[in-house]
């Protein structure tokens, strides 16, 4: 992927897009309606598959559709052979309103239908009454679905059957789905299940597996490989399990082991808990062993004086990048006990002797057992502590994890969380220092991902913005998106996939990361649903869609704003001419306004626009440096993380938010969109280039001046113009306005006779003018005095006293921005107008207003003669075209 390859897998081609969509569910977050639900059962090497969508909003009283696709082919099953069966199970939590298929079924209610529990990590844990629904396919589908996992390189369309349900949930709470396709009663061919908790104001829901490795995970963080082990939950574990918060309202299908954590706000949370910790007793002042033969000339050893083992050091690892040795900061630390077989004292213990079975057998001294004796967690120079009470040496060995329980835990995705552990080092009571290097391969790398994760993430977005994730996320390395085997890097499930050279990269980790972040304002759903469109393929120089372009262009400008990269240099965002391969074709075809592309459908167009609002470059069209919050809380952030942003709008949803609550200053006019959009004229997938004046339009300043009793019909303007302090300050869409009498003037405070106006803006200019066509100003019903200054310099002026009249200005102008100041003088007569028009090669005459955002701007409609009112000042969205005069212009 280049300098900025991140999740896209492409050259696995279609079967890794679609194996994408099967592996980026929405786990551990709220779904929604626009982002449909999809899941395959693939534990199987057959043919026989089972594939699920959820399409709309699963709360109570709402109803939503299950579709279920079966994939069987059998041309000339043998006579013994019986025919596939689709079985649907239903909690009585849900009701169902309707079944669509063309084969026949039964529906069977009241009575008892297996569930499942991924915290119980069992394929069957209770029942329940509820609804079975059996469909009888018969020995070969009818229909011709898309199978995504027809071939071992992409899906295909294989013969099946689809059957649609459309139910309602009953009350807020837990419900399931349950789907399996078999063969006679035993033979069951694919399954999948479909786990959710759903409350008035939101939905939750994922897929088994994704709820089964979440329980898992915790399982192998507190147990650690050690039988038995009961793993304790934070909360109610099937909740937990599948990302719902504890304080969720609703009913369980039924009454869950209590296994919650007993000290829930301590450090380490509910991963302390899986293993006996040391008792209270065990740190007490502990007697010596008496040895088997005492000998002769000393009498039995009396009771050893209570002790105390204090370790403390400094634990780092190597840098992957640069080899330069960095303080392992926040990471979690255990202290443990390892005896050999045999250590002393412990070699002189009498066996337990037999007793009553009620008699509990004497315990062994510390010293004689392996045992955690303390969990720390390291601070900002990577150091660590403890004290442990002993009367005897101890055979200590200190695991570092690549985690910290509050913000990220790196793990392999088959042995579970990377630990490095030291050597066995036997240290007697007293003072001991311990350093720690950390240098061998995978583990330096595990700690360089939390590290990047921890100190370029999680603390830069607090330090910024005062806000941090408010819970922990997963780093499965190396781990790719399909099955932890195929495709590239990605973000699904509540968890970062970083396949095996990416996770040395901080670009790759930190736009995750951003995904991530986004994920927990807007719901995993969302994000990953992003580019669907597209089948997940995207990359900076192609087209893709308007929600995948805002959700990886946004990820790519979080990841280079808390990095600090240079956009100039290292990512190539801040000078499109400098990018040799800036946004040009899309291979999947087009997506944007009208069917054709712009750069609103392009992460490098995206990422481009985001940087130049928040950098302080003093760009001229830019003066103004937004970071991540910008004035008024109007910033990237902000807009980017409230409630209600439609990701399908993408970048033109934030633009015109920003825009709306942008402050006004005068010549701050920022047009990065559309200054990029212009390099796309020549392809032929673009529709339309912006043209106009960049949002928020022109900035008008209205000064009421004096008659200085000099001036003369058809003469120069003599009387002193613009005259200091303005009487109103204000943004128009357009020049356009027409009155007739005293009382109706531009702005309020304004005499009939005598005032200026100055309208300052910045000009797209979309093509560069051509001899055969250049540009043209229009400016109709001058009355009185008109100039036009481009770049600074007055290119056309008719400062004189006269009545209304038509004036046209010519200019061949670049393509780009161009500063534009129209200045407007009204003299002795009440009556004042100016409509200010322009054309250009492509298009004919019409208001020179401001950019509408999302396409063209709308023709102008004549209005019946004798109309006497101006343009509406321009709001925060679109424009309003202002109404021209009919007939004949007055001399």
């Amino acid at each position: 992927m280049g300098r900025m390859r991140r999740s896209t897998g492409w050259r696995w081609g279609l079967f890794l897009g679609l194996g994408l969509l099967a592996a980026c569910l929405p786990g551990g977050e709220g779904g929604r309606a626009s982002a449909p639900f999809f899941w395959c059962d693939r534990g199987r090497p057959r043919p026989e598959r089972l594939c699920f969508y959820l399409e709309g909003d699963p709360r109570p009283g709402s109803t939503f559709l299950l579709i279920f696709d079966a994939f069987y082919d059998m041309i000339s099953p043998p006579p013994s052979m019986p025919p596939f069966t689709l079985t649907i199970l239903l909690p009585h939590t849900v009701e169902v309103v309707g079944v669509e298929t063309g084969r026949s079924y039964r529906m069977e209610a009241a009575q008892g239908v297996p569930m499942v529990d991924p915290a119980q990590l069992s394929s069957e844990a209770f029942s329940v009454p509820g609804i079975r629904i059996q469909v009888d396919l018969g020995w070969e589908g009818q229909q011709k679905l898309w199978d995504p996992y027809g071939t071992p390189y992409g899906g295909k369309e294989a013969s099946g059957e689809r059957v649609r349900v459309t139910v309602r949930l009953r009350e807020p709470g837990e419900w399931q789905v349950r789907g399996i396709l078999s063969q006679g009663e035993s033979n069951e061919l694919a399954s999948i299940a479909l786990l959710g908790w759903s409350t008035e104001a939101q939905a939750y829901w994922t897929d088994y597996d994704t709820a089964f490795m979440r329980a898992w995970n915790l399982k192998s963080q507190q147990c650690g490989g050690v039988r038995p082990c009961t793993i304790r939950f934070p909360y109610d574990p099937y909740r937990f399990a599948l990302g719902v918060p504890p304080e969720a309202p609703g009913h369980s299908l039924r009454e869950r082991p209590t296994t919650f954590c007993s000290s829930y706000g301590r450090p380490g949370t509910c991963t302390d808990y899986g293993l006996p910790e040391v008792s209270p007793e065990d740190l007490q002042p502990e007697e010596s062993p008496p040895p088997v033969s005492p000998p002769a000339s000393s009498p039995p050893s009396p009771a050893a004086p209570a002790r105390w083992l204090d370790l403390s050091g400094r634990i780092h690892y190597r840098d992957p990048l640069t080899g330069v040795l960095l303080p392992a900061r926040g990471v979690r630390v255990e202290l443990w006990n390892e005896p050999e077989p045999s250590p002393r004292p412990c070699a002189g213990q009498p066996r337990p002797t037999p007793r009553p079975p009620r008699v509990p057998p004497p315990t062994p001294p510390l010293a004689c057992r392996r045992a955690r004796l303390g969990v720390t967690y390291t601070g900002e120079d990577g150091s660590y502590s403890f004290s442990v009470p002993t009367a005897f040496p101890l055979r200590l060995v200190l695991r570092v994890y690549a985690r910290d329980d509050r913000r990220v835990a790196v793990q392999d995705p088959s042995r579970g969380p990377y630990v490095h552990k030291t050597e066995p080092v036997e240290l007697s009571p007293g003072v001991h220092r311990l350093d720690v290097v950390i240098e061998d391969g995978d583990n330096r790398t595990a700690f360089f991902i939390y590290d990047t994760l921890t100190r370029w993430g999680w603390e830069e977005l607090m330090r910024r913005v005062g806000w941090a994730p408010d819970r922990a996320v997963d780093v499965y390395w190396p781990s790719a998106c399909i099955w932890w085997h195929f495709g590239g890097s990605c973000y699904h499930g509540g968890a970062i996939r970083l396949v095996k050279e990416d996770g040395e990269k901080p670009f790759v980790i930190l736009h995750e990361f951003a995904h991530f972040v986004l994920s927990r304002f807007h719901g995993d759903g969302p994000i990953v649903a992003a580019c669907v469109e597209s089948l997940w393929q995207h990359d900076l120089k192609w087209h893709t869609s308007p929600s995948c372009a805002w959700s990886e262009g946004w990820a790519d400008f979080l990841a280079i704003a808390l990095k600090g990269y240079d956009p100039g240099k290292d990512v190539w965002i801040e000078d499109p001419l400098s990018f040799g391969e800036f946004p040009r074709g899309n291979p999947w075809g087009p997506w944007g306004a009208n069917g054709a592309g712009t750069n609103a459908d392009s992460e490098w167009a995206v990422a481009a626009v985001l940087w130049d609002l928040y950098d302080d470059a003093r760009e001229p069209w830019d003066i103004l440096a937004d970071d991540l919050n910008g004035p008024g809380q109007n910033g990237l952030w902000a807009i980017s993380t409230q409630p209600g942003f439609r990701m399908a709008d993408g970048i033109f949803e934030f633009w015109m938010r920003w825009v709306a609550g942008r402050p006004g200053q005068p010549g701050e006019a920022a047009c990065p969109m559309y200054r990029l959009e212009i390099f796309l004229a020549a392809h032929p997938m673009v529709s339309w280039i912006p043209r106009g004046l960049c949002p928020p339009g022109w900035w008008a300043e209205f000064f009421q001046d004096r008659d200085d009793g000099q001036w003369a019909l058809n003469g120069p303007i003599t009387w002193e113009t613009f005259t200091p302090p303005p009487v109103a300050r204000t943004f128009w869409a357009c020049v356009a306005f027409d009155t007739h009498a005293a009382p109706d003037q531009p702005v309020v405070g304004l005499s009939g006779t005598f005032w200026s106006a100055r309208f300052s803006g910045w000009l797209l200019v979309p093509v560069p003018a051509n001899p055969l066509e250049p540009y043209r100003f229009f400016f109709d019903r001058l009355d009185d005095g008109g100039r036009l200054v481009l770049d600074g310099e007055t290119v056309w002026e008719s400062w004189i006293v006269h009545g209304p009249r038509e004036e046209v200005v010519e200019r061949r102008l670049p393509a780009g921005l161009v500063p534009v100041v129209v200045e407007y003088a009204q003299g002795p007569a009440d009556e004042s107008s100016l409509f200010l028009d322009w054309e250009g090669p492509g298009w004919g005459k019409e208001p020179l207003c401001r950019i509408r955002v999302g396409g063209p701007a709308p023709t102008p409609t004549p209005t019946p003669a004798g109309w006497d009112a101006r343009i509406s000042p321009g709001g925060a969205g679109g424009w309003t075209p202002a109404p021209r005069p009919t007939g004949t212009p007055r001399p």
